[in-house]
């Protein structure tokens, strides 16, 4: 067992939470167990696994199968999540179960893999992740890292310091990050030695504000947006998330009308969620939230 210097050693499962397991956790499942053994969730579901004990939690439908089957490539673990009322360690552990692999991913296009070996290293894996839609930024870490890239990183000299200081409350971090195309993180530890702190970040968000967003969200990068508005990427992304703004384009919503609903039931073990979408020209994932809202099963 690996151990460091003041950290804790893992704590052993003994034989009495083995048999609290045993006897518990199909019928009761892990949230009980988190509290009579005062471990984490996640920690009792791997034990059980282990131990050889299953259906502690709720079982998975053949309708939530297919769904991860169909939105692996284009969707990630945390919308998966949401979607089906699961954790995202679940949606993991399932993925896995069902041998989906990282390395059935959705390819990267050539223009991705040119955009992160040109801003590697003077942007975040965040940033390049939010101009990079549904990429995230472990998927760009990761990337980088297959790809052989390494950071590169251009210490600031002396004249460019100076000027930093000197425009430190007048110039955002962001931009002068920009104006010299080094890492934000050079110019927050200048900030740091000469003792300068920014203005606090409860500013409040106008309507000027907000209209930018929504009027631009779509079409400028983020930390264009954030430059314009002197934020920071993550706190444009966060109001954007708040407005409801989102990089793709919004969709209307369309009721589902009773002949809909009777293809769906008619057509559900027969045809793939795929191809009754086509019928519908819906998407599939609607199809399958409908067929699972229905209660509809494979046959």
């Amino acid at each position: 067992m690996r151990t460091t210097s003041g950290k804790a050693r893992t704590k052993r499962w003994t034989e009495a939470e083995d048999e609290a397991i045993r006897q518990h956790y199909e019928e009761k499942g892990s949230k009980y167990l988190v509290k009579l053994l005062g471990r984490s969730r996640s920690a009792v579901q791997g034990r059980a696994q282990k131990i050889g004990v299953w259906g502690g939690d709720p079982r998975w439908k053949p309708v939530e199968e297919e769904y991860m089957r169909e939105r692996y490539h284009d969707t990630s673990r945390a919308e998966m999540a949401e979607y089906l009322g699961r954790s995202i360690q679940a949606i993991n552990h399932k993925l896995r179960f069902m041998g989906l692999t990282e390395q059935q991913s959705r390819p990267w296009e050539p223009e991705e893999i040119a955009f992160l070996r040109d801003h590697y290293g003077t942007m975040t894996c965040e940033e390049i992740a939010d101009e990079l839609l549904d990429r995230t930024h472990e998927a760009v870490s990761l990337k980088a890292q297959r790809i052989g890239l390494a950071k590169r990183i251009r210490i600031i000299d002396e004249r460019e310091r100076d000027w930093v200081i000197e425009n430190l409350g007048t110039i955002s971090y962001l931009n002068m990050s920009i104006e010299l195309d080094v890492g934000i993180s050079q110019i927050l530890k200048i900030a740091k030695e000469v003792g300068h702190r920014p203005r606090g970040t409860t500013r409040l968000w106008s309507e000027a504000d907000d209209r930018f967003i929504r009027e631009n969200y779509r079409t400028m990068k983020g930390k264009e947006i954030a430059a314009a508005l002197d934020r920071t990427v993550p706190a444009v992304r966060t109001r954007a998330k708040h407005l409801g703004v989102t990089k793709r384009p919004e969709t209307p919503q369309r009721r589902w009308t009773p002949k809909e609903e009777a293809i769906v039931r008619t057509q559900w073990s027969k045809k793939s969620a795929a191809d009754i979408a086509r019928i519908l020209k819906r998407t599939r994932n609607s199809v399958i939230g409908k067929a699972a809202t229905m209660g509809l099963k494979r046959q």
